[in-house]
C-alpha cells in the first residue's frame, strides 16, 4: 500500500502546485487572511507582550515561524500548506483503511487528492489547512485506539532469550501502538486543533462520551479521562494567558460574537461580504510595518462597514467586549424572527455549507463535491437500512458520524460556508466511497450473466 500512498501524495501535491502557480493569481483576498497577517505583524513587534484574543494562537504562530526562517514569503507558506494538503489525502486513505478496507482507503485518498475545494484551500492564508491536518491526524489515531491494535512482537523476543528480556522488548515495540498512548497522542492533537480553530473545543468531549457508551468494561472510563485530560492540559497555557489578560475563563477566542452575528443577520445575505475588494495578497506588506495598522476602510464590503458602525461611539474596551455586544445583539435579532424566517435562515446556512459554486468561495464549479454528495446520500440510505457489510465497519463509521453531525450542529448554530466544511470533507468522502462500493456490489448481484448459447 505504501507505493499507492506515495502516488496519492504526489498527485495531490502536483494538482495543488498547479493551482497555486497557474490559477490563483488575482484571486480575491479573504478578510481573515488580512487578520491573521496582522497578528503575525503584532507578534513580530510586540512578542509575548501581545494581548490579542480575537483568533486562537497556533496558526499565527505557525505563520510567524515560517516567516522567521525564510522571511515574509507567502509562496513559502503556501507551499508548506500544499504539502500538508497532500499529507491530508494520505491520512484520508489511512482512515478509510481503518474504517473499511485498503481499497476503500485508497479510493477515498485519491478522491480527496483531486477534489476541487481541497486543491484550492491550501493556497489561502487561512487556518483551515493546518486545522484539517491536525484534526485528521487526531481522528486517525483515535480510530486506531478504539480498534485496539494488537501489540507487535519483537524479533529479539522470538530468538530464545530470557522471558523477561522478551517481555521488555515486546513492551518497547508495542508501546507506541498501545491504545492508551494512541489516545494520549490524539488528545494532544485535538488540543492543538482547538488552538488553531476554536470550533473544535467541544468535539473531544463528544468523542469521550462515545468511548464511555461503548461496551468495553470499566477501563473505558479511565481511557476517556486520559483523553480529555490531555486535551485540557494542551489548552491550559492559552486559558491561563487569556484569564490574565481578560479576567475571564476563555479556552477559545473572541471571534465567536462576530461569527454569530455574521451568519445570523442580514450580513450573511451579502455575497462576498467576507472578502476585501481591490486588494491582493502582496499588497499586505504595503499596509504593514507598525503595530495596529489596518486595511483602509474603503476596501471593506458595505455590510462590514455597517457591522463596524454598530459599535462606533460605544466605548468598548477591546475585542472581547465587541464579541459580547455582537453576540447579544444577534440573540435579540433572532427573537424578532418568525418561525418561517428561522427555517429559511437555517436552510440558507445549510445551502452555503454545500455551496457548489460561488464567484468568491468556489471560483470553479465544485463538481467533485456534488458527485461526492450523491454517493454520501446513497451511504445514508444503506446505513439506515442496517446493511450487513456496513455494520461490520460500524465502530469507525460512528466516529465519522460524530464529526459530520458536529459540523451540522455548528452550521445550524453559527453558520455555514465551504471553508467551514473543508476540514470535514475527508470524512464525507470516506462515507461516500463506502456508499459507492455498496451500490456497486448490489448492482453486480442484480445483473446476472447471460449464459453462452449451446452449440450442440
Amino acid at each position: 500500500m505504501k507505493k499507492y500512498l506515495l502516488s496519492i501524495f504526489a498527485i495531490g501535491l502536483v494538482l495543488r502546485l498547479g493551482y497555486l502557480f497557474l490559477f490563483s493569481a488575482g484571486r480575491p483576498v479573504h478578510i481573515d487572511e488580512w487578520s491573521y497577517y496582522q497578528l503575525v505583524n503584532e507578534f513580530w513587534l510586540a512578542g509575548v507582550d501581545s494581548n490579542f484574543v480575537y483568533h486562537p494562537p497556533l496558526y499565527p504562530l505557525f505563520m510567524l515561524a515560517i516567516f522567521k526562517v525564510v522571511g515574509v514569503s507567502f509562496i513559502a507558506l503556501q507551499v508548506i500548506q500544499l504539502l500538508m494538503g497532500g499529507l491530508t489525502a494520505v491520512l484520508a486513505a489511512l482512515i478509510g483503511k481503518e474504517v473499511g478496507n485498503e481499497k476503500i482507503g485508497l479510493i477515498a485518498g485519491l478522491v480527496y487528492a483531486v477534489s476541487i475545494r481541497p486543491v484550492q484551500m491550501p493556497v489561502m492564508l487561512l487556518s483551515e489547512t493546518l486545522f484539517t491536518f491536525l484534526l485528521i491526524l487526531a481522528v486517525w489515531l483515535f480510530i486506531k485506539a478504539i480498534k485496539k491494535p494488537q501489540p507487535q512482537i519483537s524479533p529479539i523476543a522470538q530468538i530464545g532469550l530470557r522471558k523477561i528480556c522478551g517481555y521488555l522488548c515486546k513492551l518497547m515495540v508495542s508501546l507506541p501502538n498501545h491504545p492508551w498512548f494512541l489516545l494520549t497522542y490524539s488528545g494532544l492533537l485535538f488540543g492543538l486543533a482547538a488552538l488553531t480553530r476554536s470550533i473544535a473545543l467541544v468535539l473531544p468531549f463528544l468523542l469521550a462520551g462515545y468511548l464511555i457508551i461503548r461496551k468495553e468494561g470499566r477501563a473505558k472510563f479511565l481511557r476517556s479521562a486520559i483523553f480529555v485530560v490531555i486535551f485540557a492540559v494542551t489548552l491550559l497555557p492559552w486559558v491561563i494567558r487569556n484569564y490574565r489578560i481578560t479576567g475571564r475563563f476563555m479556552p477559545g477566542s473572541a471571534s465567536y460574537g462576530n461569527t454569530f452575528f455574521w451568519h445570523n443577520t442580514d450580513t450573511m445575505w451579502a455575497p462576498g461580504s467576507d472578502y476585501i475588494s481591490d486588494i491582493k495578497l502582496e499588497d499586505f506588506k504595503r499596509y504593514s510595518g507598525r503595530l495596529g495598522n489596518q486595511v483602509p476602510q474603503e476596501y471593506y464590503h458595505p455590510s462590514i462597514k455597517q457591522m463596524h458602525q454598530l459599535i462606533e461611539g460605544k466605548n468598548m474596551a477591546g475585542p472581547l467586549a465587541q464579541a459580547d455586544f455582537y453576540f447579544n445583539y444577534t440573540k435579540e435579532h433572532l427573537k424578532t424572527l418568525s418561525f418561517r424566517q428561522i427555517v429559511k435562515l437555517e436552510l440558507v446556512k445549510l445551502y452555503r455549507l454545500v455551496l457548489p459554486y460561488h464567484p468568491y468561495y468556489n471560483p470553479f464549479p465544485d463538481l467533485t463535491f456534488m458527485i461526492t454528495l450523491i454517493f454520501f446520500c446513497i451511504f445514508i440510505y444503506y446505513f439506515r437500512r442496517r446493511n450487513v457489510s456496513i455494520n461490520l465497519m460500524k465502530e469507525g463509521i460512528m466516529v465519522l458520524w460524530i464529526l459530520i453531525g458536529y459540523l451540522l450542529i455548528m452550521t445550524l448554530v453559527f453558520g455555514g460556508m465551504p471553508r467551514y466544511r473543508d476540514p470535514y470533507d475527508p470524512y464525507i468522502i470516506i462515507l461516500a466511497v463506502i456508499g459507492a462500493k455498496e451500490l456497486a456490489s448490489r448492482l453486480r448481484r442484480t445483473v446476472r450473466p447471460i449464459p453462452a448459447p449451446n452449440r450442440l
